[in-house]
């Protein structure tokens, strides 16, 4: 009996665990990146750390002061007050809301986000605190009336995303990701077709069911392993 040669066993497998990965996260990113409500409960999750308030308020601070120098010289009097809008009951409300307005520009939007603060680029969207302005301006003015006269009357914007080209052509291609998404389950199916293929190329029944049992562990292993990311670009974008 002919030996059966082995390349179509491992292009068979290789098909299967790539088609199987991407539809798996296709699938994962529906549910945990592209629902807003689950998007927003993970980002929100991350105000538990403290090097994520402690930027958060850091950044507040300095964009308050960038868009008056004037008030510089009361630095201290912005970062205490800052502070303790961060620190309280209804900032982890606020940043759920801009959350959900930051996924709502990304991924459900049907024209372009422009604001004027971000130059009116249409392919800019920022995360903004709603909410946030008036009760910022009431913690300034119980420490300095003539500082809070000062603040802008919007509510602050933590950060942008785009501006730049790799970050702007991402930014005007979101809200294709839920038409890709809903291809996981074919290619969830083409995986498992092409791993049976695989096994039934297989010089042993055994052996092939070993590679294709391989094959759906690495690609649900590289499915989970996804899950602690899908905050972090919220953290990472803080950070730069």
């Amino acid at each position: 009996m002919a030996r059966r040669p082995g390349w179509p066993c491992a292009v068979l497998l290789i098909t299967g665990v790539i088609a199987l990965m991407a539809g798996g996260l296709a699938l994962y990113g529906r549910h945990a990146v592209l629902d807003a409500d689950t998007f927003a409960a993970r980002a929100t999750a991350t105000l538990a750390q403290d090097e994520v308030t402690d930027e958060i308020a850091s950044r507040i601070s300095t964009r308050e002061i960038e868009d008056n120098p004037d008030l510089t010289m009361r630095r201290p009097i912005i970062e205490a007050a800052v502070a303790d809008v961060v620190g309280g009951l209804r900032f982890r409300e606020e940043f759920r809301a801009g959350l959900l307005a930051l996924h709502g520009s990304l991924f459900g939007r049907d024209g372009p986000a422009i604001t004027n603060t971000w130059g009116g680029d249409p392919r800019t969207t920022t995360l903004p605190l709603p909410g946030a302005g008036p009760e910022l301006r009431a913690a300034v003015a119980a420490r300095s009336p003539a500082a809070a006269r000062e603040l802008p009357r919007e509510d602050p914007v933590l950060f942008a995303l785009g501006g730049g080209a790799l970050e702007s052509e991402l930014v005007r291609a979101a809200p294709a990701a839920r038409e890709l998404s809903a291809l996981g389950p074919v290619a969830v199916l083409l995986g498992l077709a092409a791993l049976v293929g695989a096994a039934w190329r297989a010089p042993t029944r055994r052996l092939g069911l070993r590679r294709a049992a391989l094959g759906i562990a690495l690609a649900g292993g590289m499915t989970v392993a996804v899950d602690p990311a899908v905050a972090a670009p919220i953290v990472l974008r803080l950070r730069s």
